[in-house]
């Protein structure tokens, strides 16, 4: 999950140390991204606002869930910063505002994080 929202973060290019892949044209990432249904692209809302760092941030993402496991794939557009989150539990039996508070502190800890192409 990770590589795919590099790759969409990246305009439908994987970058990596072994060599450049595109697996999306950019207009197709563009079009995923752009909203069709209020604010919510193909399956990606794009508007949700966090707050992290002491600034509120529109991030880009989708979540989902099964019995016994969820997830968060969610990213900032322009600072290209991104977070997959897994977990083995049903999202019924947690507490939400706890997992935004561990997605908020993963972004703050990388925002920082220097970006290299390879």
């Amino acid at each position: 999950m990770a590589l795919f929202l590099a790759t969409i973060m990246n305009d439908g290019e994987l970058i990596s140390r072994k060599s450049d892949i595109r697996f999306l044209e950019a207009d197709s990432v563009t079009q995923m991204l752009t909203p069709v249904n209020g604010d919510v692209g193909i399956f990606w809302p794009t508007n949700w606002i966090w707050n992290y760092g002491g600034e509120d941030h529109y991030l880009i993402g989708h979540n989902g869930a099964d019995p016994g496991y969820f997830s968060y794939l969610v990213f900032h557009p322009i600072d290209k910063v991104g977070v997959v989150l897994l977990a083995n539990t049903d999202r019924d039996y947690v507490n939400l505002e706890s997992v935004k508070s561990v997605i908020k502190a993963l972004f703050k800890s990388a925002k920082g994080l220097k970006k290299d192409k390879h």
